[in-house]
């Protein structure tokens, strides 16, 4: 009887505890979901829930770097209204991954923004989600073109954006993606993606999770401030004593079918652009990132660092944009200029993403291209 006593005793003061974690989690800026859309034959595009809102983000345990990032009608991180382009006001859109998510940074301090305030006669557009690929930019290019009828296009190009384009390597739902067919040539594919309490879940999977979970500052906290979904992942990591080299985020080598594969996507590409943005290459201009870390251990000239998988994969990409006629920015010498210069780091210390200096450097060199001479002569026209 007194066991019975002890253990209900202590059901309640864990049940209490975890209420009292609850409230006040819910007085702090714990990390939000961005809310999904889902994405199947009535809705073909990746974004968030398309409505008007505030999303509160923030990193790690401590709830670092919290920020409200907003939302806009049409489901994209921004805190400007799209609509579609007036006769003589040119529209530029900006697409790429959690660069131009940029969930690290205020909304004012992104590079489009800062290119916004600086052109106010133009309209500038910004698409873009952690996690999209090269294969997913031609689906937002083809959106932003078809819905808003932009006359330029800037796309942001980083380290994993080719490989992952290959459902061979990343699956990711609600993203388009690249699939090998038999003649060795790769076609685009759209994941569908469904949310969890929208597939008739289970009883359990609706009480705990679609009933509570969502709702619960507690559940965010441990999910999207710890990661404790990854915590088999991290167990799995150190019993395996994996240890890899990195080169901007990404392995410093990959195995031969892999390095392949991704020029294969990346020319792939290049021939699916121009029917997906409906622009000539022109107007269309290319960010390319910079291999950071190299510059600040000065051995952006090595040997090792020439040969990383990214290095390979920018230097063709680079080779293939200017063969084509595309715009493109070299990032990399800039960032090298600047930091021996100033000494200053681009990113923040536990994050890889470009903090509020990287997107000012950004946004500079863009306003100092030719490509963006062009887009402010014909804005006065």
């Amino acid at each position: 009887m007194i066991l019975i006593k002890n253990t209900i005793l202590f059901f309640i003061s864990v049940i209490l505890f975890l209420i009292i974690i609850e409230v006040i989690l819910r007085f702090m800026p714990v990390n939000e979901s961005f809310n999904f859309e889902n994405v199947s034959k009535e809705s073909l595009i990746f974004r968030s829930l398309p409505e008007k809102r505030k999303i509160q983000v923030s990193s790690k345990f401590d709830m670092r770097r919290a920020i409200k990032k907003s939302i806009n009608s049409d489901g994209f991180v921004s805190p400007k209204e799209y609509q579609r382009s007036k006769e003589g006001k040119i529209l530029v859109s900006v697409i790429g991954d959690s660069y131009v998510e940029a969930a690290q940074v205020e909304d004012d301090e992104t590079f489009f923004y800062k290119l916004q305030q600086d052109n106010p006669e133009l309209d500038i557009y910004s698409f873009g989600f952690s996690g999209a690929p090269l294969s997913q930019y031609l689906a937002w290019a083809q959106y932003s073109k078809n819905k808003y009828n932009n006359q330029y296009l800037i796309i942001n190009i980083v380290s994993n954006d080719f490989d992952e384009s290959l459902q061979k390597y990343k699956k990711s739902q609600g993203f388009y993606g690249y699939k090998q067919i038999s003649n060795g040539k790769l076609e685009l594919i759209k994941g569908n993606f469904v949310k969890v309490c929208d597939r008739d879940p289970s009883f359990l999977i609706k009480i705990l999770y679609c009933k509570i979970g969502k709702n619960s500052s507690l559940f965010s906290y441990l999910v999207s401030n710890i990661g404790i979904q990854n915590f088999t992942k991290i167990i799995k990591a150190a019993w395996l004593n994996e240890d890899k080299d990195y080169v901007a985020n990404v392995p410093a080598i990959v195995n031969y079918d892999r390095e392949q594969d991704s020029y294969l996507a990346i020319n792939t590409f290049f021939e699916d652009l121009p029917n997906y943005s409906n622009l000539p290459s022109s107007r269309i201009l290319f960010t390319v990132d910079g291999l950071r870390h190299e510059i600040y251990n000065s051995t952006d000239d090595s040997i090792e660092s020439k040969n990383s998988y990214f290095s390979k994969m920018r230097q063709h990409f680079l080779t293939r944009a200017e063969y084509l006629g595309y715009n493109y920015i070299d990032l990399h010498p800039l960032f090298k200029g600047h930091y021996q210069e100033y000494g200053d780091k681009f990113e923040f210390s536990d994050d890889g993403h470009w903090n509020k200096l990287g997107h000012k450097v950004v946004s500079d060199a863009i306003k100092k291209s030719s490509f963006w001479k062009e887009v402010s002569k014909n804005s006065r026209h």
